[in-house]
């Protein structure tokens, strides 16, 4: 059975070093910053293959993110190109068509701790629908209200959109931590 890492951060390289300087900071990263270096940090691992999750944690950032993860990340045969978006962005229905039917990139990243942003937020509409009908999988860190937390109501923000779309497939990052009672109490319902 192939072994796949389901939640590897990688960014076009200015972006990159930006991240890496201020997470840096904070300590606990390791490895390079640049996509050759997680390329070669995935096999080193020993995984066969990783999804690749750029975010975008303020509007702008994510068509150029995309477009990058298509044409690099893709370069990289065990690495799954993913795409990014974020509600504020402009032209949004624009943004989820061009990255998931013409780039065809196969899973997606939504940092809503990272962005501030709410899952439930009605401008990621275009995201949800297009995901349930490519089935490609999105990555949610839920929480807003402190990068990197998740608080059981910002889990809760998840439920309509499982409603609206029972076929579509959604990973919750870090199973919600530290609201992993309410992250597990979701799934059970969904």
């Amino acid at each position: 059975m192939p072994r796949i890492d389901a939640h590897v951060h990688a960014f076009p390289e200015r972006l990159a070093l930006a991240v890496r300087a201020k997470m840096g900071a904070r300590g606990g990263l390791t490895g390079g910053a640049l996509l050759e270096d997680v390329a070669k940090g995935v096999r080193t691992a020993g995984f066969d293959s990783a999804w690749v999750l750029p975010y975008a944690h303020r509007a702008g950032v994510a068509e150029a993110a995309n477009e990058w993860s298509a044409s690099e990340v893709s370069a990289h045969s065990w690495l799954v190109p993913g795409a990014t978006f974020h509600p504020a962005d402009d032209e949004f229905p624009r943004l989820v068509k061009r990255a998931l039917i013409e780039l065809r990139l196969r899973v997606v990243k939504l940092h809503c701790s990272v962005g501030q942003f709410s899952p439930a937020d009605p401008r990621l509409e275009p995201l949800w629908q297009s995901a349930a009908e490519t089935r490609a999988p999105v990555v949610v860190h839920a929480g807003q209200a402190s990068p990197g937390d998740t608080a059981g109501n910002e889990i809760e923000e998840l439920a309509p959109v499982l409603k609206a779309y029972p076929n579509m497939r959604i990973v919750l990052a870090h199973t919600g931590h530290p609201a992993t009672a309410a992250a597990i109490a979701l799934m059970a319902r969904f």
